[in-house]
């Protein structure tokens, strides 16, 4: 639902509510509560974009290496993604698919750590996945 769509909601219920049963203290409360949630969300999307660019920002900053461009260690990149939440960790009893688990090709032994993409990871790559052939775009 669009910014303009909830508003557009959240003051027709407002309406409603004062012109309903419900009283003014009612209404002003309902009105409260949608504002609280909007916030929550602006602050969740603000969390994630954040994340993101830290990230971004450490990648830059470790290829760049003091002006000398080299490439990142695949060990440091998965480390800096779990610490700036795009990754999670999950101990696994097993294969997290029948197919294509790259844990279960590099471990003998159960359980093991795995890594998986948060909610903020997938956004990221959606996102590249978005934006991947407008790269020089701006």
């Amino acid at each position: 639902m669009s910014k303009r769509s909830r508003e557009s909601h959240a003051r027709l219920e407002f309406d409603d509510a004062v012109d309903g049963n419900h009283s003014l203290a009612e209404a002003l409360e309902t009105e409260l509560r949608h504002e609280r949630q909007r916030a929550q969300i602006a602050e969740a999307a603000l969390r994630r974009a954040q994340a993101a660019v830290a990230f971004a920002g450490r990648v830059l900053k470790e290829h760049r290496n003091d002006g000398m461009p080299d490439d990142v260690d695949g060990a440091w990149l998965q480390e800096t993604a779990l610490a700036c939440g795009l990754l999670v960790q999950r101990e696994m009893d097993g294969p997290c698919m029948e197919e294509a688990c790259a844990c279960a090709e590099v471990n003998s032994g159960w359980p093991v750590t795995c890594f998986f993409l948060s909610e903020t990871g997938a956004e990221a790559i959606r996102a590249a996945d978005e934006t991947e052939g407008n790269a020089h775009a701006a």
